[in-house]
């Protein structure tokens, strides 16, 4: 028998009903206020950073915990080649997820997805993982509103002529 012939044999496969369940009992006990849409399975969960708030959307599916923290600021089009470079250079550095942007509105989010399709996906497990993407984002998102929204030399110059 190979490994994943024992996997299955010794796990039922995870429902996302159990994993809803799951987040909706982790963010009780941990007292964390929250918006549930149930027909789209996703949740809404504010947090305040040092500086920034960061709001944090997590949708569950058949196989996957997807967490989206959007970051409060949008990037200037002027600095959406900056805004990227950094983004690439802070990516490259991280062990999970990754900061992206919105090439048409300058929308800049962090995302991670957690497949748990033959996990057991405890309160501990859920909670760590939430902590650790929201400390992640806290981490970056000062530096990357500065480039973000950093008026242009040419611009500002401009408007004293």
């Amino acid at each position: 028998m190979g490994l994943f012939d024992k996997i299955k044999k010794n796990n039922e496969l995870t429902k996302s009903e159990t994993v809803v369940n799951t987040i909706q009992e982790s963010f009780g006990a941990a007292d964390i206020t929250f918006k549930f849409d149930q027909e789209q399975k996703v949740f809404m969960v504010p947090f305040q950073g040092d500086d920034l708030p960061i709001p944090v959307g997590i949708a569950v599916n058949d196989t996957v915990i997807h967490f989206r923290a959007h970051l409060a600021l949008r990037a200037n089009p002027q600095n959406f080649q900056k805004v990227l470079s950094e983004i690439n250079g802070i990516n490259k550095d991280l062990l999970y997820g990754s900061f992206s942007m919105d090439p048409e509105e300058g929308f800049i989010y962090f995302d991670y997805g957690f497949p748990y399709q033959e996990a057991k996906v405890s309160h501990e497990f859920f909670l760590s993982f939430l902590q650790m993407i929201v400390k992640t984002v806290d981490e970056h998102d000062g530096m990357l509103k500065e480039i973000a929204e950093a008026t242009p030399r040419e611009e500002y110059e401009a408007m004293y002529r």
